[in-house]
């Protein structure tokens, strides 16, 4: 039952209707979303015939952010089995307060531990980067510490922190994106485990000179005779770029060298248009990557949200300047129906893909921080990474 309509503001008798409703041995939910901001609603005692069951409310009608509100009922009723959400949620710091988080950007497996993941935040919290340690015991998982990235000592600022891998020492390599104006970078930066900055990885200045504000969405690693090779992933066309040619960087720290070649993206298909761009990348193992590949489309209108592979087998980089090889890619999973399954409100920014030690793959969207977006975060597992597959 309505508690009041937004159109004629007629405001129905509530109580005598959930009098007959339980007459009846039927519930009542109360929708007070245009109600509880002008009166208050009283739910009665639970033992009255005129008691509501429910009542739900909208916080953007009581000037609270958008994309929350709340569903209130008995304990029993919502002790009655596992929650659907959330995914995942914070335990407190050491001052006893739940550790911040949101804008979950970049996803990473643990090298030691099947049950632990890393994760970032992005430009949200530009001038407070940090990591994050996901602890996947428990449902929903738990962020249970959080590593800022520091360098002499200072939070190391103005970072838009898209990618991250674990290196063999425990430290980590971060991928941020750059801007167009050149007001930040894009830089893989190496951090040791406490997250205090080692050195960082700038492109050549051929490269950046092409850049646009689709910088830097992810970094994998693969190591080859003592030797680590990065592969950062760019999320759309940079300048001269072929269209739907999206460029991939092999960077190698060690000699400073670096060579591209070119990831080939699917053309829009959502009836409200837009782009599709690359937003993580995965090494599954020394010679195959694993990308995520979606459109920048929400709700009814979200088409593609891929998790894809390409070889490196055969596959020869160039160095700026030369003529990039393409890649082959191939279909692994579509994502749209495990976000579209919780019927609620499809995510557009699937941003973190993992692959634990024992296999298992681990997915997440990036909230922005709820700005302009629900504030939802997806944090779902798909089980064993050679389980999945299908052919594009």
């Amino acid at each position: 039952a309505t508690g009041a309509s937004n159109v004629s503001g007629y405001v129905p008798p509530i109580h005598d209707i959930a009098a007959m409703a339980h007459e009846h041995g039927a519930l009542i939910l109360a929708d007070c979303a245009q109600l509880a901001p002008h009166r208050a609603v009283d739910m009665k005692p639970s033992g009255s015939p005129e008691h509501l069951d429910f009542v739900t409310l909208s916080a953007h009608k009581m000037y609270a952010p958008y994309g929350t509100g709340a569903l209130i009922g008995p304990r029993s009723f919502f002790e009655q089995g596992d929650p659907d959400y959330p995914d995942i949620l914070s335990m407190n710091d050491g001052d006893g307060l739940p550790i911040p988080w949101g804008a979950l950007s970049g996803l990473a497996a643990d090298r030691d531990d099947a049950h632990v993941l890393w994760a970032v935040t992005d430009s949200y919290y530009v001038e407070r980067p940090r990591i994050l340690k996901i602890d996947t015991r428990k449902d929903p998982a738990r962020i249970v510490d959080e590593i800022l990235v520091t360098k002499s000592g200072q939070v190391l600022g103005n970072l838009d922190l898209e990618g991250i891998v674990q290196r063999s020492d425990g430290g980590f390599w971060l991928a941020s994106e750059g801007r167009a104006n050149g007001s930040r970078l894009n830089l893989l930066i190496r951090v040791n485990r406490s997250g205090e900055w080692q050195e960082e990885v700038q492109l050549p200045a051929a490269t950046q000179a092409k850049k646009t504000n689709n910088g830097y969405e992810g970094v994998a690693l693969v190591e080859s005779g003592g030797e680590e090779i990065l592969y950062a992933a760019i999320q759309r066309e940079w300048s001269g770029d072929p269209s739907g040619c999206i460029r991939i960087g092999e960077s190698r720290p060690k000699t400073g060298a670096w060579r591209f070649f070119y990831y080939p993206k699917s053309s829009p298909t959502s009836p409200a248009g837009g782009w599709v761009g690359l937003s993580e990348i995965v090494a599954v193992d020394g010679d195959t990557l694993a990308l995520i590949e979606r459109d920048n489309q929400r709700g009814p209108n979200a088409r593609i949200k891929w998790i894809t592979e390409i070889s490196l087998k055969g596959l020869t980089p160039v160095a700026e300047g030369g003529t990039f090889p393409k890649a082959g890619k191939r279909l692994v999973a579509d994502l749209l129906p495990i976000l579209d399954a919780t019927a609620g409100w499809t995510q557009d920014k699937v941003e973190g893909l993992a692959i634990g030690i024992d296999g298992r793959t681990w997915v997440c969207t990036d909230n922005d921080g709820v700005d302009d977006s629900t504030g939802e975060t997806l944090f779902f597992g798909l089980g064993d990474y050679d389980d999945l597959g299908e052919d594009e």
